[in-house]
């Protein structure tokens, strides 16, 4: 019999020392927690050899098969701190084997007996293939920022800011939506100065077809009040104050061209969607609240982060790992409508130019209440008639003959001082004259027809609806429209957004960071495992390790066993000192 099947028949024979034995310390133990990696035989026997402390040949040692010990002539207390051996066998030649003592028992004062475990690691570790298998955790050969961001077993974190861009929209802008303009119809015959209202043209505004126009004024001063305040008492003058649509305040930033002044203006139409707005930029730090990392792994989520969020406890974190290239960018648009929607985003984020679904929405719009006086509305839109209608009334209450025209002066006199006080001298004097001339004709014509008794009383009788419809409405108290709620974030002068850089606290960066360094990365693959990828040591583990060699059965099982359960490799005699330096080779 020749080959592999002979090999397998003497790699099954009785593993005992027949040869040199050796007896020494080494600093890890049958936990296999902790073992060490050699690139080559020789590298591995030279080490071991070093940790001996003393050699017996055949004729010092007796080997007991039923324990799997041997005896040798030394007293127990020369050998108490001995816990591994290394001996040979003369059917594997020059092969040395590895073992560790487990028990040191006296047999008398010259022979104590050395009962041994096959370390199967180190003794079959030039013997098995490494092939592929599910790598749970590694010390990764590549640690690039962001090539590594599968998620770590759970831990307890707590977070700090770092940094915070804090955006501030600016000064704002009222903005009245209006269905009517107030204007001024020079050369009237009868109110030449007054003013009255003509509709208004639809417009684009922010993309979206409009019917009403748009008049603006800037927030710059207290005197924009002022400015708001008489705009809105000239369209109820005008009797346009059913045209006024909505009142509300936005930043004045998102208004394309921002051409408004404090004076007040009709706004052009805004065809853009996005009238405006702008960009902020972001930097990935380089430690984390003091701490610096050994582990890039740390620079990732969820450990370090981009976090947007509105003052108002909308907020979205951002991972640095997943902006493009180009940088950090995050950037924000807003609305001029009566909604005020801005939107904050990042830019070359996923792949996606501009990721407004990783973004936030919220409303930068104040919605403001304005008065409504239901009396100057009613007055400027029934002024003609009104004083027609009055005119007439006093004069048909002179239409008897015997008072003649006499009587009617003093009627059309007192209706006069009437209209003065409600309606200005100017105007009062005007419906005077105007109604005289048609009382005249009026009283003359009734006269002679003879129905002076009936006109004097319908006269009266209207004049007297007249003056209790127009006391009526003097007595309508002013109302409020709109929305008198207003906005907190504006009232509290948090208007806008903020741009934070969170990351874990100083303790928990570096309770995060030490485990990796000992354990290195979740990594969840199918590969070959880093056994030696870094200068100090590697950690390993595995699920269903099938690694396979010339090796009897049951030690193979139980290496691949010890590879699911996790094992570090060290590559020096520093081992446990995790505290070197463990850089990638």
């Amino acid at each position: 019999m020749s080959g592999p099947l002979l090999y397998m028949e003497e790699i099954m024979a009785d593993f005992q020392p027949s040869g040199i034995f050796r007896m020494g310390y080494v600093p890890f133990d049958n936990s296999y927690k902790h073992t060490r990696w050699f690139d080559s035989i020789s590298a591995q026997n030279d080490y071991f050899s070093s940790c001996m402390l003393s050699q017996y040949t055949e004729n010092d040692y007796t080997y007991i098969r039923q324990n799997n010990s041997v005896k040798v002539q030394v007293n127990r207390e020369k050998v108490y701190n001995v816990n591994y051996c290394m001996f040979q066998n003369r059917n594997y030649g020059s092969k040395w084997f590895y073992a560790f003592v487990v028990e040191i028992n006296y047999i008398n004062e010259n022979v104590t007996e050395i009962v041994m475990e096959l370390d199967v690691m180190q003794t079959w570790l030039f013997d098995w293939t490494r092939t592929e298998c599910f790598v749970e955790r590694e010390h990764v050969s590549n640690d690039a920022i962001g090539a590594h961001t599968n998620p770590e077993p759970d831990m307890p974190l707590r977070y700090y800011t770092m940094s915070r861009n804090a955006v501030d929209f600016g000064p704002m802008t009222i903005i009245v939506q209006r269905s009517a303009e107030d204007v001024k119809i020079e050369g009237s015959w009868l109110f030449p100065n007054s003013p009255t209202s003509k509709g208004v043209d639809g417009g684009i505004y922010c993309g979206v077809y409009n019917g009403c126009q748009y008049w603006a004024a800037d927030l710059l001063s207290e005197e924009v009040t002022d400015v708001v305040s008489r705009f809105l008492a000239r369209m109820q003058e005008a009797g346009a104050g059913d045209a006024i649509a909505n009142v509300y305040m936005v930043p004045k930033m998102f208004i394309r061209g921002g051409g408004v002044t404090n004076t007040g203006q009709a706004l052009n139409n805004q065809s853009s969607p996005a009238p405006g707005g702008g960009g902020v930029g972001v930097s990935r730090p380089s430690t984390l609240n003091g701490y610096t990392p050994k582990n890039n792994k740390m620079f990732c989520y969820p450990y370090c982060f981009c976090r947007i969020s509105d003052n108002n406890g909308a907020s979205s974190d951002l991972l640095f790992e997943m902006f493009g290239s180009g940088g950090h960018g995050i950037s924000y648009d807003g609305s001029m409508e009566p909604s005020g929607e801005v939107f904050v985003y990042p830019e070359n984020y996923q792949g996606i130019a501009h990721n407004y679904n990783a973004g936030i929405n919220f409303s930068c719009a104040v919605q403001c209440s304005w008065p409504f006086s239901a009396y100057k509305n009613w007055a400027s839109q029934n002024t003609l008639s009104n004083a027609l209608t009055f005119g007439i009334n006093a004069a048909m209450m002179v239409l008897p003959a015997a008072k003649g025209v006499g009587t009617a002066a003093k009627s059309l006199g007192a209706g006069a001082r009437w209209l003065a006080k409600r309606g200005g001298q100017a105007n009062a004097d005007k419906v005077a004259a105007a109604t005289a001339r048609t009382s005249a004709r009026r009283g003359v014509s009734a006269a002679s027809e003879g129905v002076g008794g009936l006109s004097m009383a319908a006269g009266a009788y209207g004049m007297a609806n007249q003056v209790g419809e127009w006391d009526r409405m003097m007595r309508q108290p002013d109302t409020v429209r709109g929305s008198a709620s207003g906005n907190g974030i504006y009232s509290t002068g948090k208007m806008g957004f903020n741009v934070d850089v969170v990351a874990v606290t100083y303790e928990y960066a570096q309770i995060a960071d030490e485990f990796m360094t000992m354990y290195g990365y979740q990594v969840d693959l199918v590969k070959v495992p880093n056994f030696h990828s870094r200068s100090t040591w590697n950690y390993v583990k595995t699920s269903n390790a099938c690694m396979r060699g010339a090796v009897p059965s049951e030690d193979m099982a139980m290496i691949n066993s010890i590879l699911d359960g996790g094992i570090t490799f060290w590559h020096t005699g520093a081992v446990g000192n995790y505290s070197a330096s463990n850089s990638i080779i």
